[in-house]
């Protein structure tokens, strides 16, 4: 029992640390390619008074990046058949995303900003989740005690 136990704790520590790093790893990256892409779409002529600003866009993806982190590692963790959850899931919280740019766009800002937050959210998944198939692919994590993985 204590080998188990002890087999559970050190795979589940392996867990969070490829868990840790690869959220810093998705959230750097996707941070530099929403902060360049917003850069972009400003210099295109995209008017954004607050909502293109930098640390706006840093603090909201690393954000985003953390909470995705933590959902993707406990359904991989709980689920059966997680990658057949994932791949309907992840498509739906991309789209769900997509309502407060819309709703900041009918209450007074730019479409052209809403559309290009809304943008920069697919450019945060085009880069965390390539990241988390690679690196904390479902089968790599270990199911938790008593779920139906």
């Amino acid at each position: 029992m204590t080998t188990s136990s002890s087999t559970d704790t050190t795979a589940g520590r392996r867990t969070l640390a490829r868990a840790v790093r690869t959220a810093a790893l998705a959230a750097v990256g996707s941070a530099v390619a929403v902060v360049v892409f917003a850069e972009i779409a400003k210099a295109a002529g995209v008017s954004a008074e607050h909502q293109l600003r930098a640390s706006s866009l840093i603090f909201t993806t690393v954000v985003g990046v953390v909470f995705g982190t933590v959902g993707w590692v406990m359904i991989c963790a709980r689920v059966a058949n997680p990658r057949r959850v994932l791949r309907v899931l992840v498509p739906v919280v991309a789209v769900v995303s997509f309502v407060p740019d819309v709703l900041i766009a009918v209450n007074g800002t730019t479409w052209g900003a809403a559309v290009t937050l809304a943008v920069a959210h697919v450019v945060v998944f085009a880069v965390t989740i390539p990241l988390f198939l690679r690196f904390l692919a479902p089968e790599t994590i270990p199911p938790a005690q008593g779920s139906a993985g």
